[in-house]
């Protein structure tokens, strides 16, 4: 039995990633403070700890580079390091979306001193394994250090168990947007969407989850739409996704979207546009992704967001209307959360081939 300690900064587990690699670890693998991780929570208490987090840093943009934490347990074979770096003696390896997220300052004019003091931990021989969640997390480490950890970089994409369900038939196809944040996952491009869909089709409701503005949920144009408050994850996946039919996410901040792999879980196809890693995940199997420019307004509508509106009216058109084409990219999204690229049985076939690489001396 490999016993690893997971490296989290705070008790607070908001990604579904160290969620599912706990609670579905590697065979012979096993995770030595899983009890101390709160790995459920309310919305509430996810957006306490992302205020926290925006002060913290804040203050720490002038300091050393973030998320460099110290515990006094050496009951574990191996730490994990959750988009973090360990101050203490031991062999670890790192997971990031890309390599930005280990610096204080994740603006374009990156400290230079914190690149180099990323760079001697990197370095280290304790450090065994660094592990981008996909090829353009890995493209990023070779924007700061060129190819000086090219052997030690590993890509293992995210994964999510599967959940067998069954799609209750019904009249209506639903469309549904579904973030935490309104305006920052391209929210007010969603509800656009939304409203053209409704006047055009009857046979179509539409689902926004998310903390809505007032002034959005009062606005007659989208009268049609049902607004939900934020939900809890467990109520999205149990109740919300596996009665949905289109995901529409016009969202463009997101380095990875947990919410594409959900989607997929239920043979829910996907509408997005292009952004970071979007193409690794979301491929034409599985939906349309709309190219778009350089820069995007996420509180106002200009002549880019008409036209990344219209594209995405145009796709979500198209799978309304043919009924076939919607359940094959449904089918084979579901695919490769099952069995795919995806599956929590891929991840942990490529994992522990890492973390026993890892332990031997």
């Amino acid at each position: 039995m490999i016993d690893i300690f997971l490296l989290h900064p705070g008790k607070l587990v908001e990604s579904p990633y160290y969620k599912y690699l706990v609670n579905f670890p590697p065979k012979n693998c096993k995770f030595v403070n899983k009890k101390d991780l709160k790995l459920d929570y309310s919305p509430k208490e996810f957006f306490k700890i992302k205020r926290i987090k925006y002060i913290l840093k804040k203050v720490m943009r002038i300091g050393v580079p973030s998320l460099m934490y110290k515990f006094e347990s050496n009951k574990y074979d191996l730490i994990h390091c959750a988009h973090c770096i360990p101050l203490n003696r031991g062999n670890w390896l790192v997971d990031f979306e890309y390599i930005w997220s280990l610096a204080a300052n994740l603006e374009k004019k990156h400290n230079i001193l914190h690149k180099l003091i990323i760079k001697k931990f990197l370095s280290s021989k304790s450090c065994r394994k660094i592990i981008p969640w996909t090829y353009a997390g890995a493209e990023t480490i070779k924007k700061w250090y060129g190819n000086s950890f090219k052997e030690k970089t590993e890509v293992i994409y995210p994964a999510i168990p599967f959940t067998p369900f069954k799609k209750k038939k019904r009249n209506k196809i639903c469309l549904i947007f579904i973030s935490r944040f309104f305006y920052g996952k391209g929210g007010l491009i969603a509800v656009e969407v939304f409203s053209r869909l409704l006047k055009k089709y009857d046979n179509v409701e539409a689902k926004v989850i998310s903390n809505v503005p007032e002034s959005i949920k009062k606005n007659k144009k989208y009268n049609k739409i049902k607004f939900i408050d934020v939900l809890p994850h467990n109520e999205i996946i149990t109740s919300v996704l596996p009665q949905a039919d289109i995901l529409i996410y016009p969202g463009v901040l997101d380095s990875f979207g947990f919410i594409f792999l959900e989607a997929m879980n239920f043979s829910v196809p996907i509408v997005t546009v292009d952004g970071f890693a979007r193409k690794e995940i979301v491929t034409e199997e599985v939906g349309f992704i709309i190219n778009r420019p350089k820069k995007i307004e996420i509180k106002r509508i200009t002549k880019r967001e008409k036209k990344i509106i219209e594209e995405m009216v145009e796709k979500t058109s198209i799978l309304i209307e043919k009924d076939k084409l919607r359940k094959r990219m449904g089918k084979k999204g579901q695919e490769l959360i099952k069995k795919g690229k995806f599956s929590i049985k891929f991840r942990n076939s490529n994992l522990i081939k890492i973390y026993e690489e890892s332990i031997k001396k």
